[in-house]
């Protein structure tokens, strides 16, 4: 089999593990490299897959209206897609890992978490 003019000469041996092509990850979401934290993320978020992999995202700080409009889906009881409304919103994509949006199942269990990114400070009012 005669060897392609483009490829290496050690193609056969690249062919043998297709993740990889002179030992480094053709798809960099394979390489076991931490995701790194962008300046502007306020929150964390990790989410662990069934096979025991851990996903993660960091969420920017939320802004007046994505507060507003989350805690009126929350007063709706609909706690679901409050948190798919901050996720979609506030995920910072540079340093993110992909997945989180694009796998169904981390997705939910992200929403889940990003509720939590609505902090509401404790206070009182009564009458004098």
């Amino acid at each position: 089999m005669p060897t392609p003019q483009h490829a290496p000469e050690d193609w056969f041996e690249a062919a043998k593990d297709p993740s990889e092509w002179n030992g480094q990850p053709l798809n960099p979401l394979m390489a076991d490299t931490p995701a790194t934290k962008p300046d502007n993320a306020h929150y964390e978020l990790t989410v662990t897959t069934e096979g025991g992999e851990t996903v993660t995202g960091y969420l920017s700080k939320p802004q007046r209206a994505h507060v507003a409009r989350s805690m009126s889906l929350i007063g709706q009881s609909q706690i679901y897609e409050a948190g798919e409304f901050l996720l979609e919103n506030l995920l910072i994509a540079d340093g993110s890992d992909p997945r989180i949006l694009a796998d169904e199942d981390v997705k939910m269990a992200a929403a889940m978490q990003a509720v939590q990114a609505v902090k509401v400070l404790d206070g009182s009012l009564k009458k004098v």
